[in-house]
Order: C-alpha cells, then sequence, then structure tokens
C-alpha cells in the first residue's frame, strides 16, 4: 500500500509467466509493474509510484511528499 496523507494506493501482487505483477487497484490509478523476485518488484514499484507522482503539485492537494510503500502478497495454496 502506498499511503499519502487520506488517500492509499493497494497494489495486488499476482505470480505470472516467471514474473511477479503488482497492480494499484481501487481507484483508477493505472498503475502496473513486474519483476522476477521481490527485489525486482520492490524497486520496480518504487520507480512506478515516482513516475505516477512526479507532475503531482503536493502542497496543493494536501500531500506529503515523503510516502512509504508496503504490500500484501497473496499466494494460492497449491490444491
Amino acid at each position: 500500500m502506498l499511503y499519502f496523507m487520506n488517500q492509499k494506493i493497494i497494489f495486488d501482487i499476482t505470480y505470472e509467466d516467471g514474473h511477479y505483477v503488482a497492480q494499484a487497484s481501487g481507484k483508477d490509478y493505472g498503475i502496473v509493474t513486474d519483476g522476477k523476485d521481490f527485489e525486482h518488484l520492490k524497486k520496480n514499484i518504487q520507480e512506478a509510484v515516482a513516475l505516477y507522482l512526479e507532475d503531482e503539485n503536493f502542497s496543493s492537494k494536501d500531500l506529503s511528499s515523503d510516502v512509504s510503500l508496503s504490500a500484501n502478497f497473496k499466494i494460492p495454496f497449491p490444491a
């Protein structure tokens, strides 16, 4: 999840074709990225969010530019 003031971005993370895919859910954020492992995925989520927010005027929208990211992983139980 990405929190900024009263808003948050939640990422749905799945494993597809040898890569982890993270897609922002909820509002129409349009943030999607992937990574071959968790470290690459974390770095790519940070970059994708930074690009998404790069043109935001934080002070006019009462947003904080000091954001932190967290993610929840849902891993299917093998049948």
